[in-house]
């Protein structure tokens, strides 16, 4: 019988970070399967409408549909979807903005690496 796998969507409008997540992140370790990369909000909520994942990890800013306003999607919509929020910014007021819609985690972008594994279990 083969393990529930959680189907992960990521987003970043910068292309080194979908790279960096997609190919150092064991996803597997996780029990993860990355379904889908979006360069922007709009490309990752269209995909999810479609084929909702079980977890998104979507950078805070990026052009036309920010990180919270895909978290502020999934929790007006009441979707069971995970939402972790990466930001290159340390700033109080983007985790205190994204914390309003209930996402599970902020991880700084030069940590993702080491912290995601723990916010995904």
């Amino acid at each position: 019988m083969e393990k529930h796998m959680w189907k992960v969507m990521i987003a970043d409008d910068e292309s080194y970070m979908l790279e960096a997540m997609e190919n150092l992140i064991d996803w597997k370790k996780m029990e993860c399967r990355l379904v889908f990369k979006a360069k922007n909000g709009q490309e990752l909520l269209e995909q999810v409408k479609k084929n909702p994942p079980d977890i998104i990890i979507t950078d805070i800013k990026m052009p036309l549909i920010s990180g919270i306003e895909v978290a502020k999607y999934v929790y007006e919509n009441r979707l069971p979807i995970k939402v972790i929020i990466l930001s290159a910014y340390a700033d109080f007021q983007f985790a205190q903005e994204a914390i309003k819609y209930d996402v599970c985690g902020y991880i700084i972008k030069t940590s993702v690496i080491e912290m995601l594994p723990g916010m995904i279990q």
